[in-house]
């Protein structure tokens, strides 16, 4: 733990600090919060089993059944002044499977994604809206048929004897 000296100290350094970052113009020094890195829109996204003539997302769900053929993600663009291109990203479980981009505008704020899934890839997924610059806007998880099964992960002993195979002696 520091000691109340250190703590006196560093709070000295920080006021005395003070002025000199608020004198910097915007954007730049210390005082600057451009590494935030915080959009001034937001994006929104919705699954579904289509999407209609008038471009609506139909069948909104998270849960899908493993027969459901090709799931549909309905991105919208909310509150930007400029154009946006966003990447979808499709993952099982944590394994990446597809990914498309797709330029979004105030005049044209949604955009869809699709993907065809076979009943013997039904498990947990999910789809990530990812910025240019590779920020999360939006997460959308879903399950198709069941839930996957949670991965069995015991630590493995290094003096752990194996478990007997076919044919071998029972123990004694």
């Amino acid at each position: 733990m520091a000691s109340r000296a250190t703590i006196i100290l560093l709070m000295l350094i920080s006021l005395a600090a003070w002025p000199a970052a608020a004198q910097q113009p915007a954007g730049q020094g210390a005082g600057s919060t451009d590494w935030l890195h915080i959009p001034g829109f937001s994006v929104e996204a919705s699954l579904g089993t289509g999407v209609n003539g008038a471009g609506e997302l139909v069948g909104e769900s998270t849960a899908f059944p493993a027969n459901v053929g090709t799931v549909y993600c309905r991105v919208a663009l909310i509150g930007a002044d400029q154009p946006q291109r966003v990447t979808i990203i499709w993952y099982r479980e944590d394994l990446e499977v597809a990914r498309m981009t797709l330029r979004l505008t105030a005049e044209a704020p949604h955009g869809d994604a699709h993907l065809a899934i076979p009943t013997a890839q039904a498990g947990t997924w999910r789809v990530e809206v990812v910025s240019d610059g590779d920020e999360v806007l939006a997460v959308a998880p879903f399950v198709v048929g069941q839930p996957s099964a949670p991965h069995e992960t015991r630590p493995k002993r290094r003096d752990a004897t194996p478990p007997p195979g076919p044919g071998s002696p029972p123990p004694h």
